[in-house]
C-alpha cells in the first residue's frame, strides 16, 4: 500500500512530518490550524526607561462578514474532521484551531483539506 501524497509544507514540525510519512496505526495529538481571516490587532509602542517596546492594546472582534466566514469554515472543517477521525475534533475558539488525536493516514487526509493552514504537534496533553 502506498502513502497518498499530501502538502508536506502544512506540517512544519520535522518529527510530526516524519510520523505523517509512516503507516503507523498509533495516533498522536495534533493541533489543526485553519485558514481563517487574521484578527485585527491594535498595538502601541511603550517607551519604558528609554527602551521602546510594543504592547498589545486590543484584539478586535471579527467583522460580521469575517464572522460568517469563520463560522462556515469551522462548521465544514469540524464535519470533515469528524468523518476523517471517526469522532469530533475539539474546537478551541481562542486558538482558532482544532485539537485531535490522529494516525499518520488521518493527518495526511487533514493536510489535504483546503481549509487546513497547518498541522502542529500537540505537546500540551
Amino acid at each position: 500500500m502506498s502513502i497518498e501524497s499530501f502538502p508536506e509544507e502544512k506540517i512544519p514540525d520535522e518529527e510530526l512530518l516524519g510520523f505523517a510519512r509512516t503507516e503507523s496505526r498509533s495516533p498522536k495529538g495534533i493541533i489543526i490550524e485553519l485558514d481563517l481571516p487574521d484578527p485585527s490587532v491594535e498595538m502601541r509602542r511603550n517607551d519604558s526607561r528609554g527602551a521602546v517596546s510594543p504592547s498589545l492594546i486590543e484584539v478586535g472582534e471579527p467583522t460580521p462578514e469575517q464572522r460568517r466566514a469563520i463560522d462556515q469554515t469551522t462548521s465544514v472543517a469540524g464535519d470533515t474532521f469528524e468523518r476523517i477521525l471517526g469522532k469530533p475534533a475539539n474546537w478551541l475558539w481562542a486558538a482558532r484551531a482544532f485539537v485531535a488525536d490522529a494516525t499518520p493516514s488521518q493527518i495526511r487526509k487533514i493536510a489535504n483539506c483546503e481549509f487546513t493552514r497547518a498541522i502542529r504537534p500537540n505537546r500540551e496533553r
